[in-house]
């Protein structure tokens, strides 16, 4: 590796745990010659292991759906980085910093699309519009196309008002990370394919958009003259307002990502041809029955194994923060072989979880 300039070289003496993150742990990978076979020889990388690394990304997308008040619901997204926010949050505790950083309510809902009772559908409150911003850049930092964050701007710069977000939990769309050459120095080729099985993926995002206009007729709504803000991308114009069409017009316009990509080093059984990690216990002549043989190695590689929220099958119903912290800790209590959560009391349905075995 580079250090400071130089190319250093280190060893390790058992294992190597990589934890750079459902970007970078699949990079690293493919850097290293464990991936894909037919793209790891395009670009001239030796083949250590065929597996489909970078393969199975999925991310939460969502759509906005914005209201109008005459009424201030506090503060603006600008609000936060002002010197008279700093200072009343270090020296009173007060204003917008206080806050939950925009974000004031969520909600899970199921919509038609759900087989099971899990929530297909996350509504998330914010106490602003994005598009009246003059700081908060969210045409960057959600990659929304031109076009549509110039409609946005229009629509919402100078007034008041609030954002639902529909958020899309179970994703059927799947995407890559893959290398653009074999240096390391290069950023890897994101492609999210959102909406690549777009009917579906649609359909669902539609039903969520119906459940946030159902709000809009409660009477706390209503308290703050809650109208919705009316713009449409070029190619949506001509379609009726609050038709399915315009809708979902909108949604294939103004898709945007949530920051909560995973799986792209799916943990999976043995004889799941999609996985990269496996989670099995296994005994081995090596090792024995001992904790350190359990899980999160990356397949036929020994010493090797992934942390973090690239191992996970399918992206949670939720936010991946927690889940992924607890990737973290799992892998700890697994590799060391500790029950760190012993202690903790169990609700009285629930059976005892297999006990590890305790080192030798």
């Amino acid at each position: 590796m580079e250090r400071h300039g130089k190319i250093v070289t280190v060893n390790a003496k058992k294992e190597v745990i990589l934890s750079a993150g459902t970007v970078g742990s699949p990079r690293i990978l493919l850097l290293s010659g464990v991936g894909p076979k037919a793209h790891l020889e395009s670009l001239g990388i030796p083949v250590v292991a065929d597996l489909p690394v970078g393969e199975n990304l999925q991310d939460h997308i969502d759509v906005g759906h914005e209201y109008y008040t005459n009424l201030s619901l506090g503060y603006t997204a600008d609000d936060l980085g002002t010197v008279r926010s700093q200072l009343k949050y270090i020296l009173l505790g007060t204003g917008p910093l206080t806050s939950t950083g925009l974000l004031e309510g969520l909600g899970f809902f199921r919509t038609q699309w759900q087989r099971d009772n899990n929530s297909d559908i996350q509504l998330q409150m914010i106490w602003t519009l994005f598009g009246e911003s003059k700081e908060f850049d969210a045409a960057e930092r959600f990659n929304i196309n031109a076009e549509s964050w110039k409609c946005m701007e229009e629509a919402q710069q100078g007034r008041l008002g609030f954002t639902t977000l529909v958020t899309l939990l179970h994703p059927t769309s799947r995407g890559t990370i893959q290398l653009r050459s074999k240096d390391p120095k290069e950023h890897p080729i994101i492609d999210p394919k959102y909406l690549d099985n777009a009917d579906r993926d649609v359909d669902v995002l539609y039903e969520g958009i119906k459940i946030a206009r159902k709000f809009a007729s409660t009477n706390a709504f209503k308290r703050y003259d809650a109208k919705p803000v009316v713009y449409a991308v070029s190619h949506c114009r001509d379609l009726p307002y609050d038709s399915e069409e315009y809708w979902k017009c909108k949604i294939r316009s103004q898709i945007a990502t949530t920051y909560h990509p995973t799986g792209t080093c799916k943990m999976g059984a043995a004889d799941d041809p999609t996985a990269v990690v496996d989670p099995e216990l296994r005994y081995e002549v090596s090792c024995g029955l001992l904790p350190h043989c359990i899980a999160f190695r990356v397949r036929g590689i020994r010493g090797l194994r992934v942390a973090d929220a690239s191992i996970m099958p399918d992206v949670p119903a939720g936010n991946t923060n927690a889940p992924t912290i607890m990737v973290g800790e799992k892998a700890a209590d697994l590799i060391l072989g500790v029950n760190s959560v012993k202690d903790i009391p169990l609700p009285a349905d629930m059976d005892e979880p297999e006990t590890i075995p305790d080192a030798v």
